[in-house]
């Protein structure tokens, strides 16, 4: 009685570890090229078949942010993050979207997540310096940009 409770016990305590996923739906894609329909067909019905799939909601919210679908790619970007905390590549994602839909703030907030996660990040720096002017603080930007400088000093 009590081995089964405490399997029980720990069997929720697994469930409950697990992140609640946003829910990830096909937009209308009637007005797309038949080719870019059949690419996110496609890797719709991949996400479908393994919905823990961090790579799977990766290459979908790709695919969905070059198709301007920004909400669903954000979706998957954030799907893929609670999946995998410690990849830098869905906050860069993330940042990079929230540049194309104008929310600069929130570009900051996802570009400075890459750098705690990867300080020596060549690119990002340079993005979140990009960022900061058109933010208008250019103290900020300078100095990001600076490290991005001592970081590649053959990239200019």
């Amino acid at each position: 009685m009590i081995r089964g409770l405490l399997c029980g016990l720990v069997v929720a305590q697994v469930i409950a570890a697990e992140p609640i996923l946003l829910p990830i739906v096909l937009p209308d894609l009637s007005g797309m090229h038949a080719s870019v329909q059949e690419q996110l067909r496609e890797s719709y019905a991949v996400l479908l078949q393994s919905e823990r799939d961090v790579e799977a909601h990766g290459e979908l919210g790709k695919l969905f942010m070059a198709a301007k679908h920004l909400d669903m790619a954000e979706r998957c970007f954030r799907n893929a993050q609670m999946l995998a905390p410690h990849d830098f590549r869905w906050p860069y994602y993330l940042g990079h979207l929230f540049i194309s839909s104008g929310e600069l703030t929130k570009a900051v907030e996802h570009f400075e997540r890459v750098l705690r996660l990867r300080p020596i990040d060549f690119a990002t720096r340079v993005w979140l310096g990009y960022v900061y002017i058109e933010l208008g603080q250019l103290p900020v930007a300078d100095a990001v940009l600076t490290k991005a400088l001592a970081l590649g000093p053959d990239s200019t």
